[in-house]
């Protein structure tokens, strides 16, 4: 067996904007149509932009939020989202999340990723996913550039176990989870 003493991996991938999230008068969500990406398995990201006078997780001004999120079919994970059943923690906690930003006025939207690239060494190949192991490291990758880039003053994060930093941020998350 030869395994390097050094890992050098890297990911690369380009979010697709593919419409708002929105909620119908019986307080359901509505996805954007998704028929192109039937059984498709990515990476997605849901972004909210908040009025300008709101207040964020911490009783301060936090105008974004965003999950992201994979799955081997995103579809069907919206759909969960949408209708989440009695012991889908995750799911749950995402469709109150989602349902209370709404209500309050603020710009939701759903974007994915499945056109992605992972370098091994120094060569680059598709990634696959179908794995869900790929799929989770530019899950990851996507989820460490946005923590570390994200301003902590203006942005909530819904994701949890990034951190301790960012599980005290859900303590006081104005939803349920």
């Amino acid at each position: 067996m030869n395994l390097d003493d050094n890992v050098n991996v890297s990911v690369r991938l380009s979010w697709r904007p593919l419409g708002d999230v929105k909620i119908n008068d019986e307080g359901s969500l509505i996805f954007p149509s998704m028929h192109s990406l039937l059984n498709k398995g990515g990476i997605y990201r849901i972004t909210g932009r908040r009025p300008i006078d709101s207040k964020g997780t911490h009783d301060r001004p936090a105008r974004w939020w965003f999950y992201i999120g994979q799955t081997g079919n995103i579809q069907a994970r919206m759909y969960k989202y949408r209708n989440p059943g009695p012991d889908q923690k995750t799911n749950i906690r995402i469709n109150n999340a989602l349902r209370f930003e709404l209500e309050r006025g603020t710009e939701v939207y759903l974007h994915v990723s499945f056109d992605m690239e992972l370098r091994v060494g120094r060569q680059w190949m598709d990634l696959d996913t179908d794995s869900t192991t790929q799929r989770t490291l530019a899950e990851t990758a996507a989820l460490y550039q946005a923590y570390r880039t994200a301003d902590p003053l203006d942005v909530d994060m819904l994701n949890k176990g990034l951190d301790d930093s960012v599980d005290r941020e859900f303590k006081d998350a104005p939803w349920p989870y």
